[in-house]
């Protein structure tokens, strides 16, 4: 079954980071995963890897990054609805999450993870992601 997913901009950070952008193409491509993105989504990562501090972390310019992240992501134009994100800059996720209908919201993020959603949506960590959805 597929599997409708929105992942926080500090899983695609990680990714980039570690090198292992192999292993998000694998989810989508060969793991029947659908990941969505939002044109916040897109700013906000742009905004983060273009940052001093990442630069000497990444092995390809931002450009090709931002190629990746657009090539294995949904793009979705969504509504601001959502406002009970103890973090309010990240409701978008929320928004971006109930109006794909996706079954997981995947983050890194404390309060992402601790804010009160719907019994459709599961707002899970990277590794319990990797462990009970994708086994």
């Amino acid at each position: 079954m597929r599997k409708e997913v929105v992942f926080d901009v500090n899983i695609f950070v990680s990714y980039i980071i570690g090198n292992r952008l192999g292993e998000i193409f694998d989810m989508v491509f060969n793991r029947n995963i659908r990941l969505y993105r939002n044109a916040e989504m897109r700013a906000e990562l742009i905004d983060v890897i273009s940052r001093t501090k990442f630069q000497t972390k990444l092995t390809a310019p931002v450009a090709a990054y931002v190629d990746f992240f657009e090539k294995v992501t949904i793009p979705f134009e969504t509504v601001e609805v959502f406002k009970d994100c103890p973090d309010p800059k990240d409701n978008y996720l929320f928004d971006l999450a109930y109006q794909t209908n996706s079954n997981y919201l995947v983050s890194g993020d404390k309060k992402v993870l601790a804010t009160p959603v719907r019994k459709s949506l599961s707002v899970i960590s990277l590794s319990i992601f990797k462990k009970d959805v994708l086994g």
